[in-house]
């Protein structure tokens, strides 16, 4: 990182900040993550790098929901999916839906939930994109979970799991196996 500014790199100084973000989020180191992620932000916005600003609002919106900021997670994945919906990306569009979703699960909205991650869903299945397919069954197996439709949970748990297993989803096959296994 230090290379990179020195050598007035900009753009890439903020593409290693925004990685090294991305690791502090996965470390839950959220006090250093947000410090790489949110001048990486400002970076790609004030540069007009919408696909950069979108990987760092994805972030920033999992670190708050983790946290739960659900309203803070909220705006920022709101923001991101307009950009996502604007550089028509499928994929993080999909993506950005589900964790909508499973804000709201976090905040007992089951129906707002189950509708945000059905979107997600039929986009995914459009696309073929088995991993993302993967985590949006996990989580519409959540939410069935948190309503007791045990069933249903169920039978999303496993499509998951067996899409995860497929791609290698390591953290994937592990939340199917907590709604399977709980």
């Amino acid at each position: 990182l230090k290379i990179f500014e020195e050598a007035g790199n900009k753009r890439t100084a903020a593409i290693v900040r925004q990685n090294i973000g991305a690791i502090y989020v996965f470390m839950d180191h959220d006090s250093q993550a947000i410090e790489y992620l949110i001048p990486s932000l400002e970076f790609f916005q004030e540069n007009d790098d919408q696909p950069k600003a979108l990987y760092v609002l994805s972030n920033l919106g999992g670190l708050k929901a983790k946290q739960g900021d659900y309203s803070e997670a909220m705006d920022y994945y709101d923001e991101g999916l307009k950009i996502a919906e604007e550089i028509s990306d499928r994929q993080n569009t999909a993506l950005i839906l589900t964790m909508i979703g499973e804000v709201h699960q976090k905040m007992g909205n089951y129906s707002q939930a189950l509708a945000y991650i059905a979107r997600g869903l039929t986009i995914l299945e459009a696309i073929g994109d088995k991993m993302g397919l993967s985590h949006a069954l996990i989580a519409k197996a959540q939410v069935y979970q948190k309503q007791g439709k045990y069933s249903q949970a169920i039978t999303n748990a496993e499509k998951g799991l067996n899409l995860a297993q497929q791609t290698g989803g390591i953290v994937e096959s592990r939340d199917a196996a907590k709604v399977l296994y709980n």
